[in-house]
């Protein structure tokens, strides 16, 4: 059951759709809505919300700019199931999406991400996230080896063995829906999965990319976006995401000495980052981070052979029921 409230009379000229999803999105979503109306677009794009239960002040900002929303019940939402639902009522033939807490870093962010799309050969594209002036140094580096300076064309054959190796893993996300745009048509052949609980772009990703179609990474199309998590939150989110990257590896292990192996460069790279950047005193607290990250990575990818009721709670989503 899902309740729309619409704007009627521009839909049939409408090129491009932006799609967020929201929950108590705080004050900080008026940048967010800021940053996307200023837009320098040459096309028409619209504005679709789908709100799964916000009680903060996020329909009230929401109010002040011409956007469609779809209100759905919390135990409704999924990322991928939700994702689709916005692509199912959307009228643009590209669909963007944004996290409620990524800023456009410009005007030409979305004209950025869009030009790729002109591109018969592309299927999406994803930009750069650039760490907020208040991100922890752990984090500014870790977005900086995820979303490097460089543009980036991502296909089958550049994969090296194909879509499944170790690349997907380390070599930088292979796709984020923080900040995003993919066409219509690639969206409605190859629809986001609605089982699992997080990671269903990356896992939309390489079906496209084993389908033999390509996909854009460009560092032009930035937000600002990032997180300073706790401990507790930290190991949660890699435990899902080494769930998915789980899948990703079609469900063949990772051997443990190429897992610390790789854990020990990642953390040599960040430790000379801090100390060049004057950050020492947060080594300590980076190398407590790390240790959690590569402990709920490793368990996220056995989580399989975990009981349901420590999977709830090495999860930052409770929705595991099997």
């Amino acid at each position: 059951m899902k309740e729309k409230k619409t704007y009627r009379g521009i839909y049939n000229m409408v090129e491009t759709t932006i799609i967020i999803l929201t929950k108590n999105a705080g004050k900080g979503f008026k940048k967010t809505l800021g940053g996307i109306f200023s837009q320098k677009y040459d096309g028409v794009f619209e504005v679709l919300m789908i709100d799964s239960g916000s009680t903060d002040e996020t329909l009230g900002i929401a109010e002040k700019y011409r956007i469609t929303l779809i209100k759905i019940k919390p135990e409704e939402f999924n990322h991928g199931k939700t994702r689709n639902l916005g692509v199912e009522n959307a009228n643009g033939k590209y669909m963007v999406f944004i996290t409620q807490d990524a800023i456009p870093k410009d005007d030409h962010w979305l004209e950025n991400l869009i030009n790729n799309l002109k591109d018969d050969k592309i299927a999406g594209v994803y930009g750069r996230q650039i760490a907020k002036d208040d991100a922890t140094p752990m984090e500014k580096f870790f977005l900086s080896q995820q979303y490097p300076p460089l543009k980036i064309i991502r296909s089958l054959n550049n994969m090296g063995k194909g879509v499944d190796n170790r690349g997907l893993q380390h070599g930088g996300a292979i796709f984020s829906n923080a900040n995003s745009a993919i066409k219509k048509e690639y969206l409605e052949k190859y629809k986001f999965p609605e089982d699992l609980v997080f990671g269903e772009d990356q896992v939309w990703c390489k079906k496209v990319l084993s389908a033999r179609y390509n996909i854009v990474y460009d560092p032009s199309a930035a937000v600002y976006h990032s997180h300073n998590y706790s401990l507790k939150t930290t190991f949660q989110r890699f435990f899902d995401l080494g769930s998915v990257l789980w899948i990703l590896h079609d469900k063949r292990s990772y051997g443990l000495l190429d897992f610390i192996r790789d854990g020990l460069r990642y953390e040599i790279k960040e430790l000379k980052f801090l100390l060049k950047e004057g950050h020492v005193v947060w080594i300590p607290c980076a190398i407590i981070y790390d240790i959690l990250k590569f402990m709920g990575v490793f368990l996220g990818k056995k989580e399989k052979y975990l009981p349901v009721f420590i999977k709830r709670n090495f999860s930052a989503h409770k929705s595991y029921e099997k």
